[in-house]
């Protein structure tokens, strides 16, 4: 992650960035000329599969998942899942790898929304 000050220095500094609405070391978020709001998050490999999960979805599945994992005694957040009683982190570096945790399979879908 010694790299990510330059890779967001690179990504804010883009032709199409009309507005930086908020920069720093791991995370910026910009809004390009088209008025397209585009984040970026540079994070360790082993989180990707957490961070994944945590950013992919519509918000209604993001708040069920974090719903779920709170019914498992565990929080999930961007970083990992932690058991709610202790600072432990549980990180999965592959998508396949949260399907234990999350108590389901990976889907997008209405229904999955339901059954996350």
């Amino acid at each position: 992650m010694d790299d990510a000050p330059a890779i967001m220095e690179a990504f804010v500094a883009q032709e199409r960035v009309a507005r930086i609405l908020g920069q720093g070391p791991t995370k910026s978020s910009v809004e390009l000329v088209n008025g397209l709001q585009v984040d970026l998050r540079v994070l360790e490999r082993e989180r990707w599969g957490t961070a994944l999960a945590y950013f992919t979805g519509s918000q209604q599945h993001n708040i069920r998942m974090r719903e779920r994992a709170l019914e498992r005694g565990l929080s999930l957040n961007e970083h990992a899942f932690s058991p709610v009683d202790d600072n432990r982190q549980i990180i999965e570096g592959a998508p396949e790898d949260l399907v234990p945790h999350r108590g389901g399979s990976l889907r997008s879908s209405r229904a999955a929304v339901d059954r996350a």
